[in-house]
């Protein structure tokens, strides 16, 4: 398993001076929910964070679309099934975008009625499947297709 030299190939990180419109830009109008709902997954799921960790980076995959990962000191951090006692190791940017999916799913399926737009809620549809395809191109790169397959499919 590869880490942070391969990523540069299928991700970027977001500038310090995009951060403030990064999330609502990338996510619309459910984007408070969706960052609520990525911290309370990864406190969860994530064997060695807390939510005192602190920074999250903004990245974007190849693709150009969002998500959001912890800065932990590990690079390569344990990430437990939300549904069962199945954990794999992952890279933490790939683990966090891991966690930004879920995020999305949950978000979509609990407030995506209540978006107005139509074109907004397709939008976002699209884009929880294509950041799913996006990760799959990550953790190619990281030489962990497996193990991300086993937490997403």
């Amino acid at each position: 398993m590869s880490t942070k030299g391969d990523l540069n190939e299928v991700m970027s990180v977001v500038p310090d001076g995009d951060r403030a419109k990064f999330l609502p830009k990338m996510f619309g109008s459910i984007f408070p929910h969706v960052e609520r709902f990525v911290y309370v997954f990864a406190d969860k799921q994530l064997h060695g964070y807390s939510s005192s960790c602190g920074y999250w980076e903004f990245g974007l995959t190849g693709g150009g679309r969002p998500f959001i990962y912890p800065v932990m000191k590990n690079e390569i951090i344990l990430v437990k099934h939300p549904f069962n006692d199945f954990a794999v190791k992952l890279p933490v940017a790939l683990a966090g975008l891991v966690m930004s999916l879920q995020a999305l799913c949950l978000c979509l399926e609990k407030y995506g009625p209540d978006i107005k737009s139509t074109e907004e809620r397709d939008r976002l549809i699209d884009l929880y499947h294509n950041l799913i395809s996006d990760g799959y191109s990550i953790a190619g790169a990281l030489n962990c297709t497996k193990q991300y397959f086993e937490l997403v499919d």
